[in-house]
């Protein structure tokens, strides 16, 4: 039998029987004319297949809108502040994000990613005061989204021989890459400038801002400046405009 989830809608049902029925049944049955099963004949052709690049099968399902900044970069998402670059005020802009996660969307201009922003919050320049916690006032615990209704469906076509990467251990992958490549830039930098003035920090805030850079396009952007004549002495975020500005916003 396909997946049925009994706590959705009945047309929910069917939708999940059919996608099951047809993986499991349908594409494992003789097709008349061919004299295989689907599945065979996909699997007899399957070094011609072509996978798509994650990071555009990623951009392709964000939903995309197109903003003009005001004279401090900020502009307006569903009635939610943003505050883009000063580089980028008065200017159009688009914006793609996912419509469920709006604490960080990523903004584009000319086909070309420029930054990440969080909404924009006007914050104070002292520190507040420690509050007093409330032993009396109940701790919400987060709750966790119950995701897995095709689980036992995977299962199966594991056991079937079929190792196809479910869209949680794609996910993670992509973490795994953007944690390797930003740790990678983290242990350039700490190579390769003074310890005064390392901030591992300001790095990680810069990067999630405006990251990933390639590694090796990096390198070759520092060598350059302290082939020049530069000082490994300047402030951090010196070296890190001058790599984005020379990768030009381009995704490594």
């Amino acid at each position: 039998m396909g997946a049925i989830d009994s706590e959705r809608s009945p047309g929910k049902q069917r939708e999940h029987y059919v996608i099951g029925s047809a993986d499991l049944h349908y594409n494992r049955k003789v097709h008349g004319e061919t004299g295989e099963t689907p599945f065979d004949r996909w699997r007899a052709g399957i070094e011609r297949i072509k996978y798509a690049d994650e990071e555009k099968l990623r951009q392709a399902f964000l939903w995309r809108e197109k903003r003009t900044t005001d004279k401090a970069g900020v502009f307006s998402l569903f009635g939610v502040k943003y505050q883009a670059g000063a580089g980028l005020a008065s200017r159009r802009i688009e914006l793609l994000y996912d419509p469920e996660q709006l604490d960080l969307i990523e903004v584009w201009r000319k086909g070309v990613f420029q930054e990440r922003v969080k909404p924009f919050a006007v914050r104070r320049h002292r520190r507040p005061k420690a509050r007093a916690e409330n032993p009396a006032e109940p701790q919400t615990e987060p709750t966790t989204p119950a995701a897995d209704w095709l689980g036992h469906l995977v299962a199966q076509r594991r056991e079937q021989g079929f190792l196809e990467p479910t869209p949680r251990q794609l996910a993670e992958r992509a973490v795994a890459r953007r944690v390797e490549a930003d740790q990678a830039i983290v242990d350039l930098l700490a190579e390769t400038l003074d310890e005064a003035v390392f901030d591992e920090a300001a790095i990680r805030d810069y990067l999630e801002r405006y990251g990933p850079f390639d590694i090796e396009r990096a390198r070759s952007v520092l060598e350059r400046m302290l082939a020049d004549g530069g000082r490994p002495d300047h402030h951090v975020t010196l070296y890190l405009d001058a790599i984005r500005n020379h990768i030009g916003g381009e995704r490594p």
